[in-house]
């Protein structure tokens, strides 16, 4: 609708230029015969002769002057409807960051739904900011995707007296590793640039202290993070790549690794109580004063050089 009323308008225009031009020409043409008239008499050439020549004279310098006033309108609604349009952009961006300011304020908000729906809005405005087209556009978006993810898992280290928190973080843990496309699909390998939890538009992601209890992390390409001090209790990380990942100290009660990747990991200090091993892979993780009260493995499960898993029992 609105290209067709541009283009109808500027036909319009068009059309008003060449009737400007056409009567300053038939202007020219009647000042030229009313001259033409009054000196006519007792002269050799015939009004229609001093009509011609006349004409020729302000030929040239009526058409410069029809087409400059054509130009000069179409330049000015031009740079009309730019300016509008700018205008119009700057209006919609400062309604969406708005919009963004009261939901990360909702997040703060007693009522759990309230919570929920805010991060769940969040979320997608994430996604739809990756959507965006156009270079200098993505640019700005992708700032704010990090900032936006930033704030949603700052989220999940504030401590609340009763479990709804708990819940929260469960939401955000499980949409945090589909936005940034960390779960990798089954008989693929991760990418050699590393995990997508490292960095997000632009962004480093903090990730140390995050409580994310409960979260479905299943083949989660969680490479090299810093979990330090993170909360995964009873949390699945099945067939997850945690290739030299951080879990310094971090609580991983019956969390489920089953057939995960914990080769080279940090695991000093880690509370591993009721932990499934079955499968895992930990050769060269270190295991310094890591708790591994009751954890289950199997024949499979690899551990590193000179443990006894004898002494577990």
């Amino acid at each position: 609708m609105k290209s067709s009323r541009v283009v109808g308008l500027l036909i319009t225009l068009t059309a008003v230029g060449f009737i400007s031009l056409e009567t300053t020409l038939l202007g020219s043409a009647g000042t030229a015969w009313a001259q033409a008239t009054q000196d006519g008499a007792g002269q050799t050439p015939t009004p229609f002769e001093q009509i011609d020549r006349l004409v020729r004279q302000h030929y040239f310098a009526s058409i410069v002057g029809a087409a400059l006033t054509l130009v000069g309108t179409l330049v000015g609604f031009l740079l009309n409807l730019f300016m509008g349009s700018a205008q119009r952009r700057q209006e919609r961006n400062l309604a969406r960051e708005a919009h963004t300011m009261r939901l990360v304020e909702q997040l703060g908000d007693k009522s759990l739904p309230v919570r929920l729906a805010s991060a769940t809005l969040l979320f997608d405005r994430i996604r739809w900011a990756g959507a965006s087209r156009g270079f200098l556009r993505r640019g700005r978006t992708a700032h704010e995707q990090g900032r936006m993810l930033q704030v949603l898992i700052s989220v999940t280290k504030q401590k609340n007296p009763d479990d709804t928190n708990d819940i929260l973080a469960k939401v955000i843990g499980d949409d945090l590793v589909k936005v940034v496309g960390a779960v990798v699909k089954p008989g693929r390998r991760p990418k050699w640039r590393g995990s997508p939890l490292r960095s997000f538009g632009g962004e480093d992601l903090d990730l140390q202290k995050v409580k994310f209890p409960d979260v479905f992390w299943k083949r989660v390409d969680a490479r090299e993070v810093d979990f330090f001090k993170a909360d995964f209790t009873k949390a699945s990380l099945r067939e997850a790549f945690l290739h030299k990942a951080v879990f310094l100290e971090a609580t991983l009660k019956d969390c489920v690794l089953r057939g995960a990747d914990l080769s080279e990991a940090n695991l000093r200090n880690a509370d591993l109580t009721g932990a499934d091993l079955r499968g895992a892979n930990l050769k060269g993780a270190d295991l310094t004063g890591a708790n591994l009260t009751g954890v289950k493995h199997d024949d499979k499960t690899v551990w590193p050089d000179g443990f006894d898993p004898r002494q577990l029992s």
